[in-house]
């Protein structure tokens, strides 16, 4: 009889999963107008206390995007709130160019 991994399990219950054995992960260290600094540190920091070895313990094989600094460099010089929206022109950017990845 074949035992089957946490991940095949999982996969089988899973819509949001394509392939059964491999995970990717696309990190953002972006803030797009919290109050408070430190969220754009959040994928780096988790990746550094070793989310994807316990991903990787769960059975997974692990795709992890290699773009983290290009949103650190993307945000425009002058980027005026429109209403109660900050920084909306760098936080759209942010979104497309995840949406694209």
């Amino acid at each position: 009889m074949t035992q089957l991994t946490d991940a095949q399990l999982m996969a089988d219950r899973s819509k949001f999963l394509k392939n059964s054995t491999t995970v990717g992960i696309t990190c953002v260290p972006f803030s797009g107008g919290q109050p408070k600094g430190g969220v754009e540190d959040g994928p780096v920091e988790m990746v550094r206390f070793g989310i994807l070895d316990q991903i990787q313990g769960l059975g997974y094989s692990v795709e992890l995007s290699e773009n983290m600094d290009k949103y650190r460099t993307m945000q425009p010089a002058h980027d005026p709130p429109i209403g109660k929206l900050k920084n909306p022109r760098y936080v759209s950017m942010a979104a497309r160019r995840v949406a694209e990845q």
